[in-house]
């Protein structure tokens, strides 16, 4: 009888030794299990940001002024004859120096205004009538022709043109601009991201994210430029040197690079 007591006092105790080793077992292997789940995630989440800028350079490929005509007399009907007139050969020589009549002209301003007499003691009264006509002009094709818009201004003033506002130089696609502007950012920011990450001890992996934060386009740069009659019987003035210079378009861009 007690040895049958003894006997299963030690199994029970075995059975015992045998749950708890098995539950240390389990323990042992989530445990394993976590950690490695855990360095995984951690090597996952090493990252570089970095910003890099780029500039593009570009010459303008397009030029806008203003061109008319104003006169004035004591008749209106005479003198919206003459500038009607004059608006028209104005007109002819900018489409021969090569402007499209309908896509690069456009009637920007018409106007008719009295000259007044001041009397001593009177009234005013109106003793003549000043009538201007303004058109805007678009150049294009600098890119290919930067001399171009001196002698189209050449043509409208000894067409009868005294009205000559300022230019403005600006581009056709400012995006092309900023793809160009970009593709350096991202190599410029791709070059300060391989330097931090070889002095981390690391090697630069696979863009993560990337944000573009700025585009600053060109603004059109203005030229002033004033028209002056010529004088009859003049010797003919020589060319009129104008210069488009260059636009420059910048560019941000904000990069996450994955670690290795």
């Amino acid at each position: 009888m007690r040895r049958a007591a003894l006997g299963l006092i030690a199994a029970t105790a075995a059975l015992i030794l045998a749950l708890v080793a098995a539950t240390l077992s389990i323990v042992a292997v989530s445990r394993n299990y976590n950690q490695s789940v855990t360095l995984s995630t951690a090597s996952d989440k090493r990252t570089v940001s970095v910003s890099g800028t780029g500039i593009a350079t570009i010459a303008p490929d397009i030029a806008r002024f203003s061109v008319g005509v104003q006169e004035q007399g004591p008749n209106l009907t005479e003198v919206q004859g003459t500038v009607a007139r004059k608006t028209d050969t104005i007109i002819a020589a900018l489409v021969k120096s090569g402007l499209d009549r309908n896509k690069d002209l456009q009637t920007s301003g018409y106007s008719v205004q009295p000259i007044y007499d001041y009397p001593k003691d009177k009234a005013p009264v109106v003793s003549g009538y000043r009538v201007s006509n303004t058109v805007n002009a678009t150049v294009r094709g600098l890119d290919k022709d930067p001399n171009k818009v001196g002698p189209i201004i050449d043509a409208a003033v000894q067409a009868g043109a005294n009205n000559i506002g300022n230019i403005l130089f600006t581009l056709a696609s400012p995006e092309q601009a900023g793809a160009v502007a970009r593709d350096a950012a991202m190599k410029n920011a791709q070059a300060k991201a391989d330097a931090l990450a070889q002095a981390g001890g690391a090697k630069l992996g696979a863009v993560m994210t990337v944000s573009d934060q700025s585009v600053t386009p060109p603004p059109p740069r203005e030229v002033p430029v004033a028209a002056a009659v010529p004088a009859s019987g003049a010797a003919a003035p020589p060319p009129t040197q104008i210069q488009p210079g260059e636009a420059t378009v910048t560019v941000t861009v904000t990069v996450t690079y994955a670690l290795q």
